[in-house]
């Protein structure tokens, strides 16, 4: 069996403003391999969660195994009072009762927005020999920059099931609306790590978008809104949709009847599907206020 020894004069410790303290220790071993090299201090004692033997008020919480050029390992145990060596994951995995976590951040986005500008064009109209200059509409898009925020929820329900991870999966691109909200939210993904052999950790993410003016229920997109015409130095009409545009919304621009030639019209799309309640399927909200 591989044997370890402690280099006395390598432990340390320290302290912070907070008082919160740490403190660790160095071991060389004979041992090849990280298995056999955890195996030798634990023969000595070095055990979590076993106390410094300098200072009783911390724990052991983690090992660390260097390997050296003689294909053997250094080991470093690692003693804190507050859990600061342990694992995201394990901490999660070890708290009591129900577990939960609200994250907001921002983000950045763009928003197409068409608008037509009438320019003179030469065509030629097929099987003509002579080509004529025609005033037309040609399709251009300005890009507006928007910030809104980004809400991410950590759950730890019973491990998923691939029925439970369908139902994560069917939610993705639906519009969700918390019952504690007047904003739509936009549920993005639910990614599963494991933390245990009967639990998982979830986090689910959702992005806001208000638009211009918040949500709106009804949007009929065969009227098309008032357009604001503006001149270019050309003296060329520039058409624009209105500028406000409902949370998820997106503009769009149709030609005219008649072709580039005839007024093109704007209307308004929202490319995702509304349930308002479809966050209660999620797996493991139900601990989580909404």
């Amino acid at each position: 069996m591989a044997t370890a020894t402690e280099r006395l004069t390598s432990r340390s410790y320290s302290t912070d403003v907070a008082g919160q303290t740490t403190a660790s220790r160095q071991f060389t071993t004979d041992a090849t391999t990280q298995a056999a090299a955890s195996q030798a201090v634990n023969a000595i004692g070095v055990t979590m969660p076993s106390v410094h033997p300098e200072y009783p008020a911390l724990a052991l919480e983690s090992l660390g195994y260097t390997p050296k050029e003689d294909g053997t390992y250094d080991v470093t145990a690692n003693y804190s009072a507050t859990g600061l060596f342990v694992l995201d994951v394990v901490k999660k995995q070890n708290i009591g009762g129900p577990y939960s976590r609200f994250q907001f951040s921002t983000y950045d986005y763009e928003i197409d927005t068409p608008y037509a500008v009438k320019e003179k064009r030469t065509v030629s109209a097929p099987g003509a020999s002579t080509a004529v200059t025609v005033e037309a509409w040609m399709p251009y898009i300005q890009k507006v920059s928007k910030t809104d925020l980004v809400l991410a929820i950590e759950v730890r329900p019973a491990k998923l099931t691939a029925s439970s991870a369908s139902l994560i999966a069917a939610q993705v691109n639906s519009l969700h609306k918390f019952s504690t909200q007047s904003d739509y939210w936009l549920f993005v993904s639910g990614t599963v790590q494991p933390v245990s052999n009967t639990e998982d950790l979830v986090t689910y993410t959702w992005r806001r978008d208000r638009g211009d003016y918040g949500w709106v229920a009804v949007v009929d997109p065969s009227i098309p809104q008032p357009n604001l015409n503006l001149y270019d130095s050309q003296g060329g009409t520039v058409k624009f949709p209105d500028l406000f545009r409902p949370a998820f919304f997106q503009w769009k621009m149709k030609m005219g009847a008649n072709g580039p030639t005839s007024d093109p019209s704007f209307y308004k799309i929202c490319p995702y599907s509304r349930n308002d309640t479809g966050y209660t399927t999620l797996p493991g909200l139900s601990v989580v206020t909404l």
